[in-house]
């Protein structure tokens, strides 16, 4: 199963979703964005989330969100959940789950990928059953709790008919989409 990946904006530090354990591993990459150099740095896990498969992070790094199985609810579901990162970049001090989650299983039965614009005022996640990249708006940027689904949507399936992620560009203009049948990366 595919795991979501995030590298802090210098190249300098990798995240990985771990999955199971629902875990998001912190690697140093001592030469930026060389990953032959990376070394673990250990890890933020909560039980909260099972089988996490994304992970995204605010530019700052004070804010971590997490896409995954949400065990508080009574039955199975997917939620993001916003992580309040005490020292910016760093999962080995303090952190706080914030108590903000949002489910998504009414839009989206099962997601696989998760992204932010860059100024935080909108979030999208990947749905692979119906190859398509849904947009929901945050009307206080990064805050997880002002979230709703957008009903936009982009149809990817001409690309590929089972997307893993997405991607923007730093200016916003371009968006990338990892396909998972023909395990290209779409423009």
């Amino acid at each position: 199963p595919r795991r979501g990946l995030f590298f802090k904006p210098d190249g300098t530090k990798l995240y990985n979703a771990a999955g199971t354990p629902s875990a998001i591993n912190q690697f140093n990459v001592p030469t930026a964005w060389d990953v032959s150099s990376l070394s673990a740095d250990g890890n933020y896990s909560t039980s909260s989330l099972t089988d996490i498969i994304g992970v995204f992070f605010k530019p700052d790094g004070n804010e971590m969100f997490c896409l995954g199985g949400d065990s508080s609810y009574a039955t199975s579901a997917w939620a993001v959940r916003q992580v309040h990162v005490t020292s910016a970049w760093s999962l080995l001090g303090p952190t706080s789950l914030t108590l903000i989650s949002k489910l998504i299983n009414e839009i989206l039965p099962n997601p696989v990928g998760l992204s932010f614009r860059r100024d935080g005022r909108k979030m999208y996640l990947v749905d692979p059953t119906s190859s398509q990249i849904f947009q929901y708006n945050l009307s206080e940027p990064w805050n997880l709790s002002t979230c709703d689904y957008d009903y936009k949507s982009f149809v990817v399936s001409s690309a590929d008919t089972s997307p893993g992620d997405v991607g923007f560009s730093p200016d916003g203009s371009q968006m990338y989409v990892l396909g998972r049948t023909n395990h290209r990366i779409h423009q």
